[in-house]
């Protein structure tokens, strides 16, 4: 596909994109900066392996701001337009923007009720100089309150061994994050033992499977 038309020439906050398909107005569109260049993709939300391309162009100003990690708001303002935005922020300050606003008192109110759940299985990146076997025991490390925990968008778990020392932690599956608080905070478990069921080694890292058991 060759390179589409492209509206602006000088460095700027907003820049507006033709499109080579019709798009609802209103939806958002995925931005992405091929490596060591100044070429812009543009894909229609959805699509993967590279389907989807919608735009290509040349842009140093904007390739400039994503490789110094600010975040982009891109979304369809004509049929066949995009409006790409330059934020004075990083994606990750952008997602607790939106979080804040849009899901915070909705996960405060889920995380205090209490679970029926009598198990819990889930994978924890363990450091790759901790060694661990099949039978060990780990411990999730809580802070004082749910709200601490949610006050930041990185909603994650440290993970202890039985002499206290840090071993690694759990950042992915926010289901089952939300269960490991509720079973502390809602039902009120103190302590979680989660026992080791599995070990992988990623070399830059280990995966392991464990079980929390609190029948």
């Amino acid at each position: 596909m060759g390179l589409f038309s492209f509206f602006g020439s000088k460095e700027k906050k907003e820049y507006v994109v033709s499109i080579s398909k019709k798009i609802p107005v209103g939806d958002a569109v995925k931005v992405w900066l091929k490596p060591n260049s100044n070429i812009i993709n543009i894909y229609e939300f959805g699509t993967t392996s590279g389907d989807g391309l919608i735009a290509q162009f040349n842009n140093k100003y904007i390739a400039r701001h994503i490789q110094n990690g600010k975040a982009i708001e891109s979304v369809v303002v004509n049929n066949r337009k995009v409006l790409i935005r330059l934020l004075d922020f990083s994606p990750e300050e952008l997602h607790q923007i939106e979080y804040i606003e849009n899901d915070y008192d909705k996960l405060l109110i889920e995380l205090k009720k209490k679970t029926r759940i009598k198990k819990v299985e889930f994978r924890v990146t363990i450091n790759k100089t901790v060694v661990i076997n099949v039978g060990d025991t780990i411990f999730p490390v809580f802070n004082d309150s749910i709200e601490d925990h949610i006050d930041i968008w990185n909603k994650e778990l440290k993970f202890i061994d039985t002499n206290g020392s840090i071993v690694g932690e759990k950042s992915n599956e926010p289901s089952k994050i939300k269960q490991i608080l509720r079973l502390h905070f809602a039902n009120g478990l103190e302590t979680i033992m989660c026992k080791v069921e599995s070990v992988h080694d990623m070399g830059n890292w280990k995966d392991v499977v464990v079980l929390a058991d609190v029948v």
